[in-house]
């Protein structure tokens, strides 16, 4: 094949490609750049997880602070309520590193407490807080008061995230932060209804515990209720610096 005939034919193949990008709608080219994005984030993932899991994996096994969640536990996408009364769901807990307090019924002084460990922590990483996102998520409130924060909270978390489950969503959540936990038991009690009935291995299990999720939507590190903000911080400091994603 002549030169002219190899030039001819690569600028054919040019001006098909740019014909076809012309014709996309904003909605398709706004679908295609979010979906090339959540691959690069993927592909990001898969490169990295050695390094994270290296970086808090122990000779005798063990972590130095949180409790690694090995294989990480996808949240499931779900119907979630927002503070300000607006529909949201789990996939809006994407693109950042998240600490999320799980709450059942309403905000005690130990939810209070987290949040204001978690703020602390967010507030101490500086230029990097940006990657951070810090919120609330009731399962099951025990009255509508609760299903969102009062005002004190309000003004002394301006940036926190409140959400709120129900029914159906709040016992899916509930089973997978079980799953996540490693707890075991009756894992229908006491998800939806109100009450926990005491039984053990229902989501009042899960009350005032803090899990980290990646960007990616991964549940990945738990801390047990009473943990107070240095963990907090020194854990995700590595993993904003093992990672470039969120």
């Amino acid at each position: 094949m002549t030169e002219a005939k190899m030039t001819e034919l690569k600028n054919s193949n040019t001006g098909a490609e740019q014909d076809s990008r012309s014709t996309q709608t904003p909605e398709q080219a706004q679908r295609n750049r979010r979906r090339n994005r959540w691959t690069l984030f993927a592909l990001l993932l898969v490169f990295l997880s050695p390094t994270i899991f290296a970086l808090f994996w122990r000779p005798e096994g063990r972590v130095n602070f949180g409790e690694l969640i090995q294989p990480p536990v996808p949240m499931v996408e779900v119907a979630l309520d927002a503070a300000n009364g607006t529909a949201a769901n789990t996939g809006e807990l994407r693109e950042k590193w998240l600490w999320l307090t799980v709450v059942r019924g309403s905000c005690t002084e130990e939810c209070r407490q987290n949040l204001y460990n978690m703020r602390q922590a967010r507030i101490a990483e500086g230029k990097y807080s940006k990657r951070i996102r810090y919120a609330v998520l009731v399962l099951d409130p025990a009255t509508d008061a609760d299903a969102g924060p009062d005002e004190q909270l309000v003004a002394e978390h301006p940036v926190m995230d409140w959400f709120t489950a129900r029914d159906d969503a709040a016992a899916k959540l509930g089973e997978q932060f079980l799953a996540a936990s490693g707890k075991s038991g009756d894992q229908s009690g006491g998800t939806s209804g109100g009450t926990s009935g005491g039984k053990s291995g229902g989501t009042s299990d899960l009350d005032h515990e803090i899990y980290i999720v990646d960007p990616l939507g991964n549940i990945m590190m738990r801390y047990p209720k009473g943990t107070d903000g240095r963990p907090l911080k020194k854990d995700l400091s590595r993993l904003l610096r093992a990672s470039h994603v969120g």
